[in-house]
């Protein structure tokens, strides 16, 4: 058949219940209306990262963009730096130097991931990220000590785990944390990695996409100013298959961004019936970074076949093809999983991108494409290298 340029509202229909954020095309963050699709770009080198699909997240820091509401600083001048970015300095004389969010409620047990953004201004070389009962006093539930110079972090106590990269002078941290001892929590940030020590004027921190959220992994930024935010999942569907889709043979090619690991499987894209008789998807599975695809006709389900586990962040490739009684499943490059059935996949109704039966994809597609026959190994291979 001919080919037809076609408009993303054409042949996705996507629905986001609340407004999201992402970087534009200039790398910089704005919140987008509801039922707009985030396409997302590098703040740094501007390139295009594809459909960002997020599951639902809150930030539970109901100031994170207006630092005026929280307890005074100590030691530092509070500035605005732009619409999303705060600044704190030091002014003259000795002791505290920190800016802390007042604490919010957690749940005990429950486990949380702090993220944001921090830039060294003035000559800083170090500043100390603290959490606990409240961000300057109280328990400690985990250190972060991020060094400018170095372009390193060292964590400790419940904040081991923390994770950092430095893009242009900028730290981008995730702290996923140990599950709650107390019931409430706060964050609060040094000028330096010492707590009471002579004044250094003009020195001190850009903090920016300060977020809490539940969970062990980190999503995009929600903007809070007076009360905790809620961003609602992002639904994309193709619900038309008609006339491109083939129920005797194809292939379904995606390339992605590998997300961090998270409880919970995270569906690339899910091609169903509304049940996992009749089905073909490939999935993240939960508490890992292997890719599985899924192959179901009339009720007959092919054992699950498995890649090795990917680097979270690194761009990953998958392409897995039917016909008549057998399929193919290459990922990476590689072959990893042949199988047969008996039937063909011609009750399938509608194709999920990023969501589907059992889970929600928390990162970006950067590529989809459909081939109305089955591709052979060496194809395959190609594809996805």
């Amino acid at each position: 058949m001919g080919l037809m340029q076609k408009q993303f509202a054409d042949l996705i229909t996507f629905t986001r219940s609340t407004g999201g954020g992402r970087r534009n095309a200039q790398g910089e963050y704005e919140w987008l209306p509801a039922n707009t699709p985030r396409i997302d770009y590098d703040p740094v080198t501007g390139e295009c990262l594809g459909l960002l699909i997020e599951e639902q997240r809150t930030n539970l820091l109901a100031f994170s963009n207006k630092p005026s509401l929280w307890s005074s600083p100590l030691g530092l001048i509070y500035t605005e730096h732009g619409a999303y970015k705060h600044s704190f300095v030091e002014g003259d004389g000795s002791g505290w130097h920190i800016a802390s969010h007042p604490a919010v409620p957690v749940t005990v047990g429950a486990q949380y991931t702090l993220s944001l953004k921090i830039e060294a201004v003035g000559g800083l070389q170090k500043t100390r990220v603290r959490l606990g009962t409240s961000g300057s006093g109280g328990t400690i539930f985990g250190l972060v000590d991020i060094n400018f110079a170095s372009e390193s972090i060292t964590s400790s106590n419940g904040a081991s785990s923390a994770r950092a990269t430095f893009e242009g002078g900028i730290a981008r941290l995730v702290i996923p944390l140990a599950p709650a001892t107390h019931s409430t929590m706060g964050v609060g940030f040094y000028s330096g990695d010492v707590e009471i020590r002579p004044s250094n004027p003009g020195q001190g921190f850009i903090l920016s996409e300060l977020q809490l959220e539940p969970g062990s992994s980190s999503s995009s930024y929600i903007p809070t100013t007076d009360a905790q935010v809620t961003c609602a999942p992002d639904i994309a569907t193709v619900n038309e298959l008609s006339p491109w889709y083939n129920p005797e043979q194809g292939t379904l090619f995606v390339e992605w961004v590998q997300p961090a690991v998270k409880v919970g499987q995270q569906n690339v894209f899910d091609l169903n019936d509304g049940t996992t008789s009749n089905r073909i998807a490939g999935l993240i599975e939960s508490k890992s970074s292997i890719f599985q695809s899924r192959y179901a006709s009339g009720g007959s389900i092919l054992p699950n076949r498995s890649a090795p586990p990917a680097v979270p962040g690194t761009i990953c490739r998958a392409a897995l093809s039917y016909s008549d009684g057998a399929q193919e499943f290459a990922f990476n490059g590689a072959i990893f999983g042949t199988g047969a059935f008996a039937g063909t996949l011609g009750l399938v109704s509608a194709m999920r991108i990023g969501g589907g039966l059992g889970g929600q994809l928390n990162s970006h597609i950067r590529s989809i494409r459909y081939f109305p026959r089955r591709l052979s190994d060496t194809e395959l291979q190609a594809l996805t290298a």
